[in-house]
């Protein structure tokens, strides 16, 4: 029975495929609350590598054998679900071609999946199930369907224990968006999408089917340069794409075969831009070198048809009509490979070409109304997908999110209004037994004047007091400044004077060091403000995007000595009234806190993002990160919370509580979020300009 079944409910009816998908719903839905289920990969592996050789040959076959050795895993768990209903989703949507099908696998994923969204084990397997509805919507051309399941799937995805996975993850994401803005002919920006997904490969070095699709993307880069007219670039990435290609395993026959295709693929593609560059011979030469490979049984054969048809215009465009007129012979014999509409498109046209250079005007007509037809019905059916936009899509669903947010934060203030209400009936209560005692407390009000004035006399003076502190505290510092500064030039002096002693040498690098950093902590005594009114700021408009660029590339070279980048993310340009030199002394002083406390060889990242009427700076590292106990005194004065940098700095504590102030007189807001071992982020929050 088993196999008929699964054939007639593979090939049945509408009415069939919409029971079986209730279903299989439904028993996904009562099984939800049960215990989960450990996976058994030793057991599905093998079936999916199986039945994954299977279907490039025969789909159905494949299909059919999957179905029928799965059920060896008799209590299958998540994972071992996730594998199956996404074999069975991209087998239908790839393959088959089954729409209906393939969606309803990816419902069936996603049901499966949801109850562990939150799991780290399998949080990106819940999100991979909502970009293969994603998939299936976008091939039924429902694109914003498709685009609000894409980024469903992009915010549900959280980085776990697993850095790698969740690169390939968004590796796989980062490719799909320029997928799509390839089929827009936004090539530029689909080359810009292909970059940032093979950026993320860097800690995924070892896997080789991850390094293998990279040949593929850096093929795609090339080929949207192609088509943007930079030919130039187009053919530095097919170079890229080919030594990749060369540094592949080929162990074995399906290596080597698979090896062999993907270069063949690219040397088609080259072909096509040397022609557009006018070199015909050259393209000539890569087209037949592509065609030899990848006509082979078991290769890429209808890209080797493409590129014979690719091969036949170049001999149309050159007068070669009989050599043109053989190639088309041989793909109208294997045509039937073509499954893409813009290919069998393409043939038309050069067989109108073709006919009409042989002087058949009337069958030339008729194979290029045909075209005509097609292109027009292709055009058409393209125009949807052409008006849409991912980008402003992501905006659209974020603005959703957020109102929701808003409208939770509403019901929040409703709640207090009420409170609030309900706190002023209780304050009306407690003034009418006060009024009733009024006597009693006219007696207790002169009492607590009189202690009041004693209290302002007391901190009339306690304020003072401070104020003397503050004032002896930088003449203190002031004079000691000129002697610190004597220190440090005289030994020098010394170190430089000839003959001395590593002995001598030692103790003056130690005397140097020493007076250097105290000339640190007196610069900071002395810009320390502590319970001082503030003098009137001469305030200026800033530029933010300048005012970053010159603090990167000066604290670059205190960077170098530690083999660490620090890199400008950059914003939209907005203006901010400031006192230049202070909001200088801020940025300064974090990226130094951030060169400071952060490793060798590590990445420290300076920005900026416009949010409402304020801009947002933030200055992140990939440092040692500051333990929740010592973030709550870490703008203060003095405080205990200072550590050592990773290469033995000095810190004072004076550094960050300066900063503070500086920002405060702004108007503005600094804080930080932190996580021992990952790295740290300052914020600061400055308002704009136009506000």
């Amino acid at each position: 029975m088993g196999l008929s079944f699964f054939n007639g409910l593979f090939t049945g009816s509408n009415w069939s495929r919409t029971f079986f998908c209730f279903i299989a719903l439904w028993l996904i839905s009562a099984c939800k609350l049960s215990v989960k289920k450990p996976d058994h990969p030793d057991l599905t592996k093998p079936i999916i590598t199986r039945a994954g050789e299977l279907v490039g040959y025969d789909p159905i076959k494949a299909v059919v054998y999957f179905q029928t050795a799965f059920p060896i895993v008799r209590e299958p768990g998540p994972g071992d679900l996730f594998q199956k209903y996404f074999f069975l989703n991209k087998c239908y949507l790839w393959y088959i071609k089954d729409y209906p099908k393939a969606l309803c696998y990816a419902d069936t994923l996603i049901s499966v999946m949801e109850p562990y969204a939150d799991d780290r084990e399998y949080n990106l397997m819940y999100a991979t199930a909502n970009v293969c509805k994603g998939d299936v919507l976008f091939k039924q051309k429902r694109f914003n369907e498709a685009y609000s399941y894409f980024y469903k799937g992009k915010m549900s995805a959280k980085e776990g224990d697993d850095r790698c996975a969740y690169n390939k993850f968004q590796y796989d994401f980062q490719n799909k968006l320029a997928d799509v803005s390839y089929g827009q002919e936004r090539y530029l920006e689909a080359a810009a999408w292909h970059k940032r997904a093979i950026a993320l490969l860097d800690e995924c070095a070892g896997d080789t089917v991850y390094r293998y699709s990279e040949q593929g993307v850096l093929d795609n880069i090339a080929l949207a340069y192609s088509h943007a007219g930079l030919t130039d670039s187009a053919l530095v990435y097919y170079g890229k794409a080919l030594d990749m290609i060369a540094a592949m395993p080929q162990k074995t026959l399906r290596q080597k075969r698979d090896v062999d295709a993907a270069r063949g693929v690219v040397y088609g593609n080259q072909g096509s831009t040397y022609y557009d560059q006018g070199k015909v011979e050259l393209a000539e030469q890569k087209f037949k070198e592509s065609i030899a490979i990848n006509e082979q049984k078991g290769y890429a054969r209808e890209d080797a048809m493409i590129t014979r048809m690719k091969l036949a215009q170049l001999y149309m465009n050159t007068g070669r009509v009989a050599e043109a007129s053989a190639q088309l012979q041989m793909i109208k014999q294997g045509a039937d490979t073509f499954t893409d509409p813009k290919r069998q498109m393409e043939l038309l046209h050069a067989e109108a070409d073709l006919e009409e250079a042989n002087g058949n005007k009337q069958q030339a007509w008729a194979y290029l109304n045909e075209y005509i037809n097609r292109k027009n019905d292709y055009e058409a059916a393209n125009k949807k997908l052409m008006g849409t936009d991912f980008i402003n899509q992501f905006e659209l669903l974020q603005q959703k999110i957020d109102l929701k947010e808003a409208e939770k934060q509403n019901q929040i203030k409703t709640f207090y209004l009420i409170a609030a209400v309900l706190g002023c009936i209780m304050a009306m209560v407690i003034l009418y037994m006060a009024l009733k005692s009024r006597k009693e407390a006219k007696a207790h009000v002169k009492q607590s004047v009189q202690q009041n004035q004693k209290l302002e006399l007391t901190l009339g003076a306690l304020e003072k007091s401070n104020q003397e502190y503050v004032h002896l505290l930088q003449v203190v510092a002031h004079d000691l400044k000129n002697p610190i500064n004597a220190i440090y030039g005289i030994s020098n002096l010394m170190v430089e004077e000839p003959g001395r002693s590593a002995e001598d040498l030692e103790m003056l690098e130690m005397i140097q060091v020493s007076s250097k950093n105290m000339n640190i902590l007196i610069h900071d005594l002395l810009s320390a403000r502590i319970n001082v009114e503030h003098d009137e700021l001469q305030k200026e408009p800033v530029s933010i995007k300048r005012l970053l660029e010159e603090s990167v590339t000066l604290m670059q070279f205190i960077a170098d000595e530690k083999k660490q980048r620090i890199e400008l993310v950059n914003g939209d340009d907005e203006a901010i009234f400031a006192v230049r030199s202070r909001i200088w002394r801020v940025i300064n002083n974090l990226v130094i806190n951030a060169i400071k406390f952060s490793p060798a060889n590590s990445l420290i990242q300076a920005g900026w993002a416009i949010s409402g009427n304020d801009v947002v700076i933030s200055i992140k590292d990939e440092g040692i990160g500051i333990p929740d106990e010592l973030k709550e005194n870490i703008f203060q004065p003095l405080t205990t919370s200072k550590r050592q940098g990773t290469d033995g700095e000095q810190a004072y504590g004076l550094g960050l509580f300066i900063s503070r102030q500086i920002i405060e007189e702004h108007g503005g807001r600094i804080w930080l979020e932190s996580k021992v071992g990952v790295g740290t982020t300052f914020y600061i929050a400055l308002p704009l300009s136009r506000a």
